[in-house]
């Protein structure tokens, strides 16, 4: 199953979340990264579910919700332009309320207001503690420097055979060399494998 049919299908399906290093992953859990980004699942306008690792964010901290991040080059499907849509923290859930979480680095749960949900509706991706203005989208990706180190940083996407990984990358290309945080959506169905170094097994 494509990474666009994944979507439409986890609406009726219950979520892992998990930020584990695994085979495919190179940077710590200690990452400032972590602080900064999370992953969000959005399915009703009420629903807007965010997990990171920070435990201190504050009703109304701001955010920007990046949908449609970078595909590798050799993935077969066509890439959707990305989206960035403003988030603003409506409400602390805490730890006891992550959803189905491995232990991690997303393990703070918060529900998110956000004013044009329907940019949004019924997709997964990842969430930055920044603001709207500080990401440009240049020639069909999205760049910032939230850290303010001078490095750029873009973001990706790709799939396993049963979840979705997304990469925060600086300085850098996605999927050449090193990312600096990676973050796992399970899926309990097979999906086309698209990360690169992942055999996609035989064909038909």
């Amino acid at each position: 199953m494509p990474i666009g049919s994944v979507y439409r299908a986890l609406a009726a399906i219950a979520l892992v979340l998990s930020a584990q290093p695994s085979d495919l992953s190179a940077a710590p859990d200690s990452s400032a990264f972590y602080r900064r980004a999370g992953l969000y699942d959005a399915f009703a306008p009420d629903s807007v579910w965010f997990q990171i690792a920070d435990s201190t964010l504050a009703v109304g901290d701001t955010l920007t919700l990046l949908t449609n991040p970078e595909l590798p080059p050799t993935s077969p499907e066509t890439p959707a332009p990305p989206r960035l849509t403003a988030a603003h923290v409506g409400r602390r859930l805490g730890r006891e309320t992550a959803r189905d979480l491995v232990e991690g680095p997303t393990e703070w749960a918060y529900l998110l207001r956000v004013a044009e949900f329907d940019s949004i509706e019924s997709t997964i991706g990842i969430g930055i503690v920044a603001p709207r203005a500080a990401f440009v989208i240049r020639e069909g990706h999205v760049e910032s420097d939230v850290d303010a180190d001078g490095m750029i940083e873009r973001y990706s996407e790709c799939a396993s055979f049963e979840g979705v990984h997304f990469q925060i990358w600086e300085g850098r290309a996605p999927f050449q060399g090193e990312f600096v945080a990676r973050f796992y959506y399970y899926v309990p169905y097979a999906l086309d494998p698209t990360c690169p170094g992942i055999d996609p097994g035989p064909t038909e």
